[in-house]
């Protein structure tokens, strides 16, 4: 189990995300401040790295990509409506919602001065990672599952 949670902690530094806006029921052109992650896009991907565990079924299986999550960010920072727009497993999927739960508030946008809903795209990325794959011990894992 050491080694798996080792490889997990290597796994975690490889983590990125993106954020982009999706199309809003706000005119673009009326949003004078974007909702933003607190510290910005570093800070966000450090939270990811540092909360997200890469599931060992999902390494046993060699799953990997990424998980596209259309969110709202709403007036009070908070993350609402959350669904998956194109997921890779189960598993990974199951991780990247969760990991968006712990996610503390974000900025909220702002327009004429006041807090404002909008849609936002969330990418969290799941890397192939080979060594992490064929570590030892989920190699022996891999092989006591298909007994």
């Amino acid at each position: 189990m050491h080694i798996v949670r080792s490889i997990l902690i290597i796994l975690a530094f490889l983590f990125s995300s993106q954020t982009s806006y999706a199309q809003s029921t706000v005119d673009p052109g009326d949003i004078d401040v974007y909702a933003s992650y607190p510290g910005g896009k570093n800070s966000m991907n450090l939270f990811i790295e540092q909360n997200i565990i890469y599931p060992e079924i999902a390494l046993i299986n060699k799953q990997y990509g990424s998980v596209y999550i259309d969110a709202k960010i709403d007036t009070l920072g908070n993350i609402i409506d959350v669904n998956i727009k194109q997921g890779v497993s189960k598993e990974l999927d199951i991780e990247a919602l969760r990991v968006l739960k712990v996610m503390p508030k974000w900025n909220s946008a702002r327009s004429k001065d006041k807090a404002i809903t909008v849609p936002v795209l969330i990418v969290i990325n799941f890397p192939k990672n080979k060594e992490a794959f064929n570590s030892k011990e989920i190699k022996r894992k891999r092989k006591e599952l298909k007994k």
